[in-house]
This record gives C-alpha cells, sequence and structure tokens, in this order.
C-alpha cells in the first residue's frame, strides 16, 4: 500500500478507503504524504455514481454509526446523508421465490426493527438471526444483506 521514500516522506499508492485512511492516518502522525491515484476521483470502489440519485458504486459502504463512519466523521470528512423519497422507495421490489415483490420477507422486516446494537460480536450473523427469525428467514436475510456487502457469505461476519 505504501513505502518510506525519503525520511519521514511517505508514498501511498491508491485513494480508495485504505489509501486515504493510511494517508491521513500517516499525515496526523507528522509524515509528509504524497499520494498517489490513478482515477479522476478518489473513493476506489467507494466512489459515489452521479445521477438523478447517488449511488455508491462498490462494496465499501460506509455505514452509519459504523467504527469507519465514526473515524471519518471525528476528522469531518463525512457528507450529508440522504433518504430515499418515500414515494421512490415504494417502487424498490425484491426477488423471492422467483418473482419480484413489493415487500421483502417478513423475516428481514423482523430483524430490521432490531437494536443492532443488541447482536453479539463474538457471534455470527446466521447463529444470531437463526435464533431471532428462524433458519429459513435467517438465510433470506444473508442473502439480502450480500447484495449490500458485495461478500460472499455475511452469515458467517459478526453479528453486530
Amino acid at each position: 500500500m505504501g513505502h518510506m521514500g525519503q525520511a519521514g516522506h511517505i508514498h501511498v499508492v491508491g485513494g480508495g478507503l485504505a489509501g486515504l485512511t493510511a494517508a491521513i492516518t500517516a499525515a496526523e502522525s507528522g509524515a509528509r504524504v504524497t499520494l498517489h491515484e490513478g482515477h479522476r476521483n478518489l473513493g476506489g470502489r467507494a466512489r459515489t455514481a452521479e445521477g438523478p440519485y447517488r449511488t455508491n458504486e462498490g462494496p465499501h459502504a460506509v455505514y452509519h454509526r459504523g467504527p469507519f463512519g465514526t473515524w471519518l466523521a471525528r476528522r469531518d470528512l463525512l457528507g450529508p446523508v440522504v433518504s430515499v423519497p418515500l414515494l421512490e422507495g415504494l417502487r424498490f421490489r425484491f426477488r423471492r421465490a422467483g418473482a419480484l415483490r413489493a415487500l421483502p420477507p417478513a423475516a428481514l422486516l423482523r430483524l430490521s426493527r432490531r437494536d443492532p446494537r443488541t447482536a453479539p460480536v463474538d457471534g455470527t450473523f446466521r447463529e444470531w438471526a437463526t435464533g431471532q427469525v428462524g433458519e429459513d428467514g435467517a438465510r433470506a436475510a444473508a442473502n439480502f444483506a450480500a447484495a449490500a456487502l458485495f461478500h460472499h457469505d455475511p452469515g458467517a461476519l459478526s453479528a453486530r
């Protein structure tokens, strides 16, 4: 990701979240930093696409109240969070049993009402969700989470 060049000067290759974090942390520690990025815009796979709605293009979403979001907020590096307008939200569709449906599975709705801070850090999402909504509901929730997290097995991630 980076290497020491001249004494006290660090070169960081890549302006994605990891590169930006490394560059900011090194600069805060007193090093001179040069950040090298191959694209016109910073952000790596977390770049935001322009259009009628701003969308995240990659797997590195910055979650509100998450550890990385908190780190960015302390440095005043987060922009405003925009909600989806209600009428647009009503246009969302969820694929279940081979059909597009207006509502997600009931298990997903039940899980969404749980306070995530009560989920165990040292248990998997699959274990916790199974205890909350049963095995089929936990599998459905993990599958829906996979689309947002870009992770091959979100059920294996920490429940928190």
